[in-house]
C-alpha cells in the first residue's frame, strides 16, 4: 500500500510543469496574457520572451 503513494507522489512531481513558465511561452494567447506582443522580430525597446507558435513571430514585451 505505502508503494502506491510513493508511485503516486513521484508521478505527480515528474508530471509538473517546469517553474519558469515566461520562458516557455509557445502561442499567442499565453503571450498576450504575460504582457507581450506577437511580432516579426523584436527591435529595439523590445525583448523576446517567447514565441507565437512552433517556429513562428516571436513573442516581444518592453524591456
Amino acid at each position: 500500500m505505502r508503494i502506491r503513494f510513493l508511485l503516486l507522489a513521484f508521478l505527480l512531481v515528474f508530471l509538473l510543469p517546469p517553474p519558469v513558465f515566461p520562458k516557455y511561452i509557445s502561442n499567442p494567447v499565453s503571450c498576450l496574457r504575460n504582457g507581450g506582443l506577437c511580432k516579426a522580430a523584436c527591435r529595439g525597446h523590445l525583448k523576446k520572451i517567447g514565441t507565437c507558435g512552433i517556429s513562428g513571430p516571436k513573442c516581444c514585451r518592453v524591456k
